[in-house]
């Protein structure tokens, strides 16, 4: 299973200096966050390619797929291409 969490963040007004205008309130997009739930282990947190590989150490298909496609941690459709074929086989 795939878990995916958009975040962000609030940033307050900052008053004018000087020169400068005064910066409106606003929500910055953050690092959006995945998660892979694999059988009955527990959910993990993929925050690099390493964390990725290492849920799927001991499936050599799944690797290869990575490996073959260049799935990066944080490309979404990647991910779900990824858990799709695993799900296949």
């Amino acid at each position: 299973m795939l878990f995916y969490k958009k975040t962000v963040s609030y940033q307050p007004r900052i008053p004018p200096k000087g020169y400068s205008d005064a910066i409106p309130e606003r929500f910055v997009p953050d690092r959006n966050l995945v998660y892979i739930k694999k059988g009955k282990m527990p959910t993990m947190k993929i925050l690099t390619r390493k964390d990725l590989a290492s849920v799927f150490s001991d499936n050599e298909r799944a690797l290869e797929f990575i490996k073959k496609n260049k799935v990066k941690h944080d490309d979404i459709e990647a991910l779900h291409r990824l858990v799709s074929f695993i799900n296949k086989n």
